[in-house]
């Protein structure tokens, strides 16, 4: 091996990284696109669960909640209206799985 094939393979570029600040981002960045869209199905999940059905309570559903939120904690066991169902499972805050929810409620359950 010759002495400029030996050094070429020793030296790397040096390459600056390029640091973009949310001043420079255009406003369509798709990471702001995600989160604007994010944020309006949560808030219409939230909106459905402070205004339920008017019909009583047989429109409510249980659910295990599997995240922190305005629901409880991880492993919780709650009643939604049937109607908000579909954004807070979106969301990933509950399932409504008949096994999942019988699952929550063995976790809370006393033991022998």
């Amino acid at each position: 091996m010759s002495k400029n094939t030996q050094a070429a393979k020793t030296e790397e570029p040096k390459v600056e990284p390029v640091v973009q600040t949310p001043s420079d981002a255009p406003e369509s960045a798709p990471l702001a696109e995600t989160v604007k869209m994010f944020d309006a199905v949560e808030n219409e999940a939230i909106a459905k669960l402070a205004d339920p059905d008017e019909q009583g309570e047989e429109h409510l559903v249980e659910v295990r909640v599997l995240t922190l939120c305005q629901l409880g904690v991880a492993n919780d066991v709650a009643e939604v209206p049937k109607g908000s169902l579909p954004g807070l499972k979106s969301l990933g805050y509950v399932d409504d799985h008949p096994d999942a929810v019988a699952f929550a409620k063995s976790l809370k359950a006393p033991k022998a």
